[in-house]
């Protein structure tokens, strides 16, 4: 009887979580690109990104990063190959079991907020995430440019190591 319940909670969880990122959509004129290789796990772990305006390829200062969310993606059969055990299912289709998405927010939670983005200049900023797991994360950034109508949004793919 509880499961239903913690399903149901799971999905509304989830759908509120996107429904924040969907508000802005993909910038096709700036770009977020990851300048850490490696972030150590950690519930403020420290990812350097620089942001590029596209059509002339130049670094761009002075932009506010005023919202960010790291998801992790895990399907349990992808985890059993990645550790030398064989699967029920090798591919996901129907019938497959639903990745599990583990959502981390800025702001979410009971302490405090991670500290916003620093401007280093150059375009870089230094981004402060919760990346509490080893693993590859989808890190969502949003930022408002000087002189955009719209505000910028780029998902980049983190490795926690």
């Amino acid at each position: 009887m509880a499961k239903p319940a913690v399903h149901m909670l799971c999905t509304m969880a989830l759908a509120a979580a996107l429904a924040g990122c969907a508000a802005a959509p993909k910038s096709e004129n700036y770009r977020f690109e990851l300048l850490s290789q490696q972030v150590p796990p950690s519930q403020n772990a420290e990812v350097r990104v620089r942001l590029l305006h596209l059509p002339d390829n130049r670094p761009v200062s002075g932009a506010v990063v005023y919202e960010h969310q790291s998801e992790m993606m895990h399907r349990p059969d992808t985890q059993a190959r990645e550790y030398g055990s064989s699967p029920a299912r090798a591919s996901p289709g129907l019938g497959a079991p639903p990745p599990i998405v583990f959502p981390a927010r800025m702001g979410e939670g009971p302490n405090p907020p991670p500290t916003p983005a620093a401007d280093e200049g150059n375009g870089v900023y230094r981004v402060h995430a919760v990346l509490p797991m080893s693993g590859v994360w989808t890190l969502t950034l949003v930022a408002r440019v000087p002189g955009e109508a719209a505000p910028v949004r780029s998902e980049l793919q983190v490795r926690v190591q």
